[in-house]
Order: C-alpha cells, then sequence, then structure tokens
C-alpha cells in the first residue's frame, strides 16, 4: 500500500492476490495513514510492524476497564509502541502492568528489561529483584537481574561498586546452582 501511495509502480505476489505493474492515480495527497486494528498480541504486534496508527487501543477509555482489562490493555500497547520503535512510551505501558501485576514475575522482568533496554538501570535493577524473588528458579530471570547489577556496578564507585557486584554473583550463583549445564 506504502508504494502504492506513492504511485506506483508495483510489483507483488502474495497469498491473497497479486500486483503486475501497480499504478494509483492520482497519487493521494497527503498520503494515507494505516490504521492496523487487532485484539491479540500479534494484532499488536503487526499494527506497530506496519501501521502508522492502532486503530483500537487509542480509542478505549482505560479507566472504565476493570483492572485486568486494564492491565491487558497496556500489555497491548505496549507491543505496538515497542514494534513501532517507540521504547520510550511502551516502558511507560510496561510500568502501568507491573505496577497492576506487583505479583506476576513476568510482568515485573518485562518491565526491568524494558527499562534496560531504555538504560534506566535503577527501574530495571528494581522491577528485576522483584521478578527474581517472585521466580527463584526461573535461570532467565535471575541472569537478566545479574546483568543488570554487572551494568550498574559498572557506572558506580566506592562500596556501592561492591555492594552490585556482590548482588550479581549471588544471581549468577543461583542460576549455575541451578543449571547442570551452565
Amino acid at each position: 500500500l506504502r508504494r502504492l501511495f506513492g504511485g506506483g509502480p508495483v510489483d507483488f505476489e502474495g497469498r491473497y492476490y497479486r500486483l503486475d505493474d501497480a499504478h494509483a492515480f492520482p497519487t493521494p495527497e497527503p498520503r494515507p495513514r494505516i490504521i492496523v486494528g487487532g485484539e491479540t498480541t500479534v494484532g499488536a504486534e503487526l499494527a506497530g510492524r506496519y501501521g502508522d496508527a492502532v486503530g483500537f487501543l487509542s480509542k478505549i477509555d482505560a479507566s472504565t476497564l476493570p483492572g485486568d482489562a486494564q492491565s491487558l490493555l497496556s500489555e497491548l500497547k505496549a507491543v505496538a509502541l515497542a514494534k513501532s520503535g517507540q521504547s520510550g512510551q511502551a516502558l511507560i505501558e510496561l510500568r502501568k502492568v507491573a505496577q497492576a501485576k506487583p505479583n506476576d514475575a513476568q510482568a515485573q522482568y518485562q518491565y526491568g528489561t524494558a527499562a534496560y533496554n531504555e538504560n534506566d538501570l535503577d527501574t530495571a535493577i528494581s522491577a528485576l529483584e522483584k521478578a527474581a524473588r517472585l521466580a527463584p528458579s526461573d535461570a532467565g530471570i535471575q541472569s537478566a537481574y545479574a546483568k543488570v547489577l554487572s551494568h550498574k556496578a559498572r557506572t558506580v564507585r566506592g562500596d556501592s561498586k561492591l555492594s552490585y557486584y556482590r548482588k550479581a554473583v549471588s544471581a549468577s550463583q543461583s542460576v549455575v546452582n541451578q543449571s547442570a549445564t551452565y
């Protein structure tokens, strides 16, 4: 569609249709926005990857929804935002999910890893520490927690540096103890 909106020519062969030397006349100005809607995580990913806007997510007033539905809406928004390159906005949505689900290790993990990717080490440590406490036998969570602690240790000085390294070693040891192949 985007290439057609530019006038063409476009050649395309897909599962359901085929275009050979296709042109769009008149060329639309301004180019129409592509709005993608969906009710699943896959739909949200497609919206973030191919759309200019997510049709259903922006129209819903989350405050009118029950708590679980608010969390689901934030999760879907976060996926779409992350896929469209808006990781800072995705982090805001993941914060909402983590706050709504304080005892959900995966929610804390997703928030922590998103914060780490945004270089917000203090938020990442806090969220991943919660996730590690909630899921002490999850090697992936423990590894992520150790990684962010090691990163933080490299950015500070003095006693704080040693404290972060000690915590990182402890989290790493937890991973090693759980896995015979690590």
